[in-house]
């Protein structure tokens, strides 16, 4: 794994010497543990041995394949994935051949095909685009760990061959469909949504302020199908098996079978497999009368993948089950197992123990890959997840029953009163963080990085314990520090895309906006930038077009969040001017061009020419003592102000 990392990620400098630091260190823990030569050669030739595969499949894969990338080619390929949207639109994911040559996955969105699993697609014509990270979401990154290099764009000369083939995708596609469609019917759109994202991962039919809520209480990753899945139906068959008396090789292959046919029902997350694999080793070992090790379990299973997928490391789910894993299996147990379980209050405290322990592996990434996380999540997961792994097991009887046994209404009113609750834990700001600039992130990696080394030289729970809580409760003032130098900052960010702009002000803990496009996706753009940031609902919101439809895509967008002020007031352009004052902040909008003063400081954001530089503003700046300066924002920067006279401009 560390040697995919450094190909991966840190191949310049910085990663030299961070890996020579490394370097050290294992010679030092290695005289400490008494390493033997053929240790040492087995860690480094692994290392090499990964960082050289890992080089040479994006050498002789990944750039052969984004070579490609800006021109005209034709393609024909085989659907293996697709989704249909509204309006007749609908992306495809396709394996076949560039120019009838080198072989590739592509990924496709545009007109609906009316394609399935196996048909044949053809282009004649299509321009292939390497894709690109945007504001909203690593696209690149995430593409990458599913080996999606290219994009396809202006297809013209579509053809579709219905082949017939994929027989059994499509069945347990059909059998998901109706599985999530008797979920809602029986539950409700929100409560059948939510269960279908415990038991299938599917997120598609949960309002993004349901997931953020989930995420902010600290237990979003149910929605994520992962080794708590697995391990449940597992359980479930095997006891189910016990008490039917069967062969405990027969009860190992029907339990084999079941996990495999889950897998395809979750379309085969990473994390499935890696929990497929560990309970390979944990249930095989009780065949062959052999014990089984939690770590060496997790090792292999990553061996194998990673072995099988260079670019594994991209995967966020991976990243994250592993860690979970890690935490569960094997740090939580370490760190309580000297501790007393007689009385009630010693099991509570040994059970609110372990899952803090298994929550802080997890937690830097969570830091890392979401932009809020919350710094509850150990108590609300000893509170929420038993009720969880209830209904999952509830949603598990009911597929593998394909729905003979009714026992959907038994999650109704548990579904309901864990989206209570998390509704409730997400509206308190101090529950949740932010991380704005990937300091909070680094000050994590260091401070586990730091106890590896102290555990090494050390090996004492109770120091590693009092370390660990020193860290997480400097992080807790570091992060206040940070969400309160934002808030009482003054910034202005041009968020958007293309001729797409809405401009936020920041000042004084308060938020102000102007929509100066009327597009649909730029409430997104502020629910992501107010998220990051840690920053309330605007108080005054300015809609220059399209205001009923922006008013409605705003209220329901940002609906998690609580203005400073305690109401957000809607203005809307009806071709007149409009002035809004609000804590020493003042805008005023006219025909396209947003004026701001703040304590002696002025802004004018004026739309460049469409023609030569869509999505670009100009913003005059100026105060009492300086001049005037103008500068180019263009979407998705921010302008920090440090004093009267003097600025940063920052790309987000």
């Amino acid at each position: 794994m560390s040697g995919l990392f450094f190909a991966s990620f840190f191949t310049d400098a910085k990663g030299i010497l961070m890996y020579s630091a490394v370097l050290v260190l294992l010679v030092l823990c290695g005289r400490r543990k008494n390493f033997r030569s053929a240790d040492y050669g087995i860690i480094v030739l692994s290392f090499i041995a990964a960082a050289c595969i890992s080089m040479a499949y994006t050498s002789l894969k990944y750039n052969r394949i984004t070579s490609y990338d800006g021109r005209n080619c034709n393609f024909s390929g085989v659907v293996t994935d697709y989704k249909r949207y509204t309006g007749d639109t609908a992306s495809y994911t396709l394996k076949g051949r560039i120019n009838g040559g080198i072989s590739a996955k592509i990924s496709y969105y545009g007109n609906d095909f009316g394609a399935d699993y196996g048909d044949i697609v053809t282009f004649e014509e299509c321009t292939l685009q390497k894709p690109e990270s945007t504001y909203l979401s690593d696209t690149e990154r995430y593409l990458r760990s599913q080996h999606i290099y290219l994009a396809a764009q202006d297809a013209k000369g579509v053809s579709v061959e219905h082949s017939g083939g994929h027989r059994l995708k499509k069945a347990l596609a059909a059998y998901r469909e109706k599985m999530v469609r008797d979920f809602r019917v029986q539950l409700g759109d929100e409560c059948g949504g939510f269960l279908a994202g415990m038991v299938f991962g599917e997120k598609s039919y949960l309002d993004d302020n349901t997931v953020s809520a989930l995420y902010r209480t600290g237990i979003g990753h149910v929605l994520a199908v992962s080794g708590l899945h697995v391990s449940m139906i597992a359980a479930l068959i095997m006891t189910l098996l016990t008490e039917l008396r069967l062969n405990k090789y027969l009860s190992f292959g029907i339990m084999n079978v079941f996990i495999m046919l889950f897998a395809a029902l979750a379309d085969y997350p990473v994390s499935v497999i890696r929990a497929a694999i560990m309970l390979e080793i944990l249930y095989s070992a009780k065949l062959f009368y052999r014990d089984s090790d939690s770590l060496n379990s997790l090792a292999v299973a990553a061996f194998i993948i990673s072995l099988a997928d260079p670019y594994v490391v991209y995967n966020s789910g991976f990243m994250l089950s592993l860690a979970g894993t890690f935490g569960a299996a094997v740090f939580a147990p370490y760190m309580v197992r000297d501790m007393k379980n007689d009385t009630f209050f010693e099991s509570a405290e040994r059970i609110l123990a372990a899952a803090i322990c298994t929550v802080i592996p997890v937690f830097p990434l969570c830091v890392y890959y979401f932009d809020e996380t919350s710094v509850i999540s150990p108590f609300v997961n000893v509170l929420l997840m038993p009720l969880c792994s209830g209904v999952i097991i509830i949603g598990a009887v009911y597929v593998i029953t394909a729905g003979l046994l009714p026992v959907l209404p038994l999650a109704g009113g548990v579904l309901r009163t864990i989206l209570w609750i998390s509704d409730r834990i997400a509206s308190v700001r101090i529950f949740h963080i932010s991380d704005r600039n990937g300091i909070l992130c680094t000050f994590l990696m260091l401070s586990g990085a730091l106890l590896i080394i102290h555990h090494i030289f050390r090996e004492k729970r109770r120091e590693t314990a009092v370390l660990t809580a020193c860290s997480m409760a400097v992080f807790s003032v570091l992060s206040g520090i940070m969400t309160y130098t934002v808030q009482q900052g003054f910034t202005a960010a041009v968020l958007g895309s293309g001729k797409n702009t809405v401009i936020v002000i920041v000042h004084d803990g308060h938020t102000e906006l102007s929509d100066m496009s009327g597009h649909y996706r730029s409430a997104g753009y502020v629910r992501k930038y107010l998220a990051s940031n840690g920053l309330p609902a605007p108080d005054n919101i300015i809609l220059a077009k399209k205001a009923p439809s922006q008013y409605a895509v705003y209220e329901k967008e940002l609906s998690i969040y609580r203005p400073a002020s305690g109401d957000t007031e809607v203005h809307i352009a009806g071709g007149g001017e409009i002035s809004v004052s609000n804590a020493g902040c003042e805008m005023r909008y006219t025909d396209g061009v947003l004026e701001v003063s703040y304590r002696g400081r002025k802004m004018c954001f004026l739309p460049e020419n469409e023609k030569k530089s869509s999505g670009v503003y100009s913003v005059h700046l100026s105060s009492d003592t300086s001049g005037k300066d103008t500068v180019k924002c263009r979407n998705n920067t921010e302008i920090i102000f440090k004093d009267k006279d003097k600025y940063k401009i920052r790309r987000l």
